[in-house]
């Protein structure tokens, strides 16, 4: 059984190194390719209209979903935002209390309570409190700065989103407009073969007007043929006179008497029959 398996995995490498590797591959590829276009070009205008159309209409889906991420983008960059400004908020009244304690703490000398929260707190205490409370502070600034970039960078993930949603709908709208004027041409062409006096379109009226065409010409040719050997016969009447017509009466046998020279009393008549050829 392992033989076998490595038998015909040899044979399906061998089998694309000959089509990918030699001449015969190369020629394979390209009979391949004529075949392909040899289908294509039997596709008649309306099939491939419809198969085109069939394709845009997929774009629905690539469209619905960049909507869906567009939307996504929209209220995480929303709520991201609210996020930054009460941070931004909280911050400013954080900063505006420790400028407060400072200024407090600058007017109370060393060695004196300090009112700290409603109770009074030790100088030196109150000093490692708002030493704390800067830390603190420090801390959550940069975590506000962090958020501020994040924000940024969603807001351009957003602007980005509505770009290409943007731009599938643009584009679709294109491909509607460029198949709407195809379908034009395709009926106007229609339209033009019917009314071409060499319609070449196969259908069975241009089959009936060439048929007609070539009997119309055989017509002429066989009138032209007729004029020819009339033209050509000397029995006819187009090449006699009218007096050449009128002795067609006497047509037959025509006797002329002819008097002999052999005397001046004796006359002998001669009969001559003329027959007309």
């Amino acid at each position: 059984m392992f033989k076998k398996l490595m038998f015909v995995s040899a044979a399906g490498l061998l089998t694309a190194a000959v089509l990918t590797q030699t001449k015969l591959g190369s020629y394979c590829w390209t009979l391949a390719d004529r075949a392909d276009q040899a289908i294509e070009s039997k596709i008649s205008p309306d099939e491939e209209i419809r198969r085109i159309k069939y394709e845009v209409s997929k774009l629905y889906k690539d469209i619905d979903k960049a909507k869906g991420s567009l939307a996504e983008e929209n209220v995480e960059a929303k709520l991201l935002r609210q996020e930054v400004e009460e941070r931004k908020s909280e911050l400013t009244k954080a900063r505006q209390a420790l400028e407060a304690r400072h200024k407090m703490m600058t007017d109370v000398s060393d060695g004196k309570a300090v009112k700290w929260d409603g109770r009074d707190v030790p100088f030196g205490k109150a000093k490692e409190l708002l030493q704390f409370q800067v830390r603190q502070f420090k801390s959550q600034e940069q975590e506000f700065k962090a958020k501020e970039t994040m924000l940024t960078v969603r807001e351009r993930t957003r602007v980005l989103a509505e770009q290409h949603l943007q731009e599938l709908v643009t584009q679709k709208a294109n491909l509607d407009a460029a198949i709407v004027e195809l379908e034009a041409d395709i009926k106007q062409a229609k339209i033009e073969q019917t009314q071409s006096k060499y319609q070449n379109d196969g259908s069975r009226m241009a089959d009936v007007k060439e048929s007609l065409a070539k009997l119309k010409k055989r017509i002429e040719i066989q009138r032209e043929k007729l004029s020819l050997s009339k033209k050509l016969d000397p029995t006819s009447a187009e090449n006699k006179t009218v007096d050449e017509i009128m002795a067609e009466l006497d047509s037959g046998k025509d006797v002329k008497k002819v008097e002999s020279d052999h005397g001046k009393d004796t006359k002998k008549v001669i009969e001559i029959e003329v027959s007309r050829d």
